[in-house]
């Protein structure tokens, strides 16, 4: 007998919220996979072939599992593109969505966002810098690891990036930091105004609120970096911005 050995070379992947049974911005997520995808020199990827599997998927799940439940219809749905030999292979995936909670506490870690990584941008595949980052906030009593760039400047967490209300304006890392695109950031930057900057972390201890944006938390504030305390919680603008964001998808899920 002889087996053949395919060699993954490498992927990239997106993690999608579903909710009410729709897979929440599929159309920016399938964007930034195809990106991540040319970037890594896999590509390309056929984007609405995705779409359709994502959808027939969705349609099947909804009849077959009770990870969708008949209420909610909500669950974590994690697209993967693989670099197999000389082809391009896509896999689906849907799990129950689990809860975050209210708040969150960030612990900074010692270990650097390369802001000049070849991948950088790219939601590559292959993240146990990200798994240690996590176990070590973990340990020392938080939820979330905050990274900063070698150049000193906040960058994101390890699957999330971060907003701060400082002087009245509702402020972001700047991509140059490192961070990764994130599409409810993105989202963000458009419904409201937020300003893109470079942040140190004795910029971010004079915020009077902190929150964080991913796909699966939506927006979740914070309440603790290390042992500085942020001075609000479910603040005006982090309420104001969590409020704008679900208006819009409610009304438009693929925005």
């Amino acid at each position: 007998m002889t087996l053949a050995v395919h060699r993954v070379a490498g992927g990239a992947f997106e993690t999608i919220r579903v909710d009410g049974g729709f897979a929440l911005s599929i159309s920016r997520h399938l964007v930034r996979l195809a990106r991540s995808i040319d970037q890594l020199g896999f590509g390309p990827l056929d984007v609405e072939a995705v779409r359709y599997d994502v959808e027939q998927m969705l349609a099947a799940t909804l009849l077959t599992t009770t990870l969708l439940t008949t209420t909610t219809r909500d669950a974590r749905l994690r697209v993967t593109a693989l670099a197999v030999g000389s082809r391009l292979h896509t896999v689906l995936s849907v799990g129950p969505l689990g809860t975050w909670p209210p708040a969150t506490r960030l612990v900074t870690v010692p270990w650097t966002r390369n802001e000049r990584s070849a991948v950088r941008g790219a939601k590559a595949l292959g993240a146990a810098d990200a798994v240690v980052a996590r176990s070590m906030a973990v340990e020392r009593g938080g939820d979330e690891a905050l990274l900063i760039d070698s150049r000193g400047r906040v960058s994101e967490g390890v699957s999330s990036n971060l907003f701060a209300v400082i002087d009245d304006r509702l402020v972001t890392p700047s991509l140059d930091a490192g961070a990764l695109g994130g599409i409810t950031r993105e989202v963000l930057l458009e419904i409201t105004e937020t300003t893109e900057t470079d942040l140190t972390l004795d910029d971010l201890v004079t915020a009077t609120e902190v929150f964080l944006t991913s796909s699966t938390r939506l927006i979740q504030p914070v309440s603790a970096i290390d042992d500085w305390t942020v001075p609000t919680v479910d603040g005006e603008q982090t309420m104001a911005a969590s409020a704008a964001y679900r208006r819009l998808l409610a009304a438009k899920p693929d925005a």
